[in-house]
């Protein structure tokens, strides 16, 4: 998989599971950027493209509104590259510090769309 489909896989996985909510704290944005930095599948990444993926999976989310029409994406994810879009999933989970129910079935919906068991997560 090309570093840009991952790369845009894990922006969805993570905008969709911090949108489920209704609402984006500010913190989720940094933590994005930090997640992607600390991960090393995603560390020859630099930070405008990291920056621009996360603009347009935030965009793509919040004028979708309903994050099931975006699972086919983000299930592109090969499987080798389906454990570093979950990663991104679950930082998402915790970026603002709070846990929703909506984000919880969020990461759900996107582990079952990746071929995953959702109880693993």
């Amino acid at each position: 998989m090309s570093d840009n489909t991952l790369l845009t896989a894990a922006a969805r996985a993570f905008a969709v599971v911090c949108y489920s909510d209704g609402r984006l704290a500010p913190a989720e944005q940094q933590r994005f950027a930090a997640h992607l930095r600390s991960d090393p599948a995603f560390r020859s990444l630099d930070d405008g493209a990291i920056e621009t993926a996360w603009t347009e999976a935030f965009r793509t989310v919040s004028e979708t509104g309903s994050y099931d029409s975006l699972l086919p994406a983000i299930a592109a994810a090969g499987a080798a590259d389906r454990e570093a879009v979950m990663r991104a999933a679950q930082a998402a989970l915790v970026a603002d510090e709070t846990i929703a129910p909506q984000e919880e079935g969020a990461l759900a919906a996107i582990a079952k769309a990746l071929g995953l068991d959702p109880s693993a997560y």
